[in-house]
């Protein structure tokens, strides 16, 4: 589980350098990261990078977004899926195989 943590410099150095279309920012007046556990962590590390420009961060690490959202509001919402989970017999407990993925609404 945790070798996926080892890869994340790669994961996000393919990322980046992926052929994306340009995002018209223009009219955003605030960025919303949403995330729970670990994946909240990520919208903390952009906080920290963003904190130097003029953008407006807010993070939400629970189930219920903040009333100051609007139409000029990104919202980005980073969840960890489960891939899949096997059941050890022997002990009950479970293992557990998860992918990190980014949804951006």
């Amino acid at each position: 589980m945790y070798a996926v943590y080892d890869r994340w410099p790669y994961i996000a150095y393919d990322c980046y350098n992926l052929n994306h279309e340009p995002i018209e920012l223009s009219g955003i007046n605030q960025i919303v990261f949403c995330g729970m556990g670990g994946s909240g962590a990520i919208g903390d590390m952009f906080s920290s990078i963003l904190s130097k420009t003029n953008i407006h961060v807010s993070i939400v690490k629970g189930y219920l977004l903040s009333n100051t959202i609007s139409e000029n509001s990104l919202v980005a919402s980073i969840c960890v899926i489960l891939v899949d989970t096997c059941n050890h017999s022997t002990n009950d407990s479970y293992c557990l195989r998860t992918s990190m993925i980014m949804c951006c609404c």
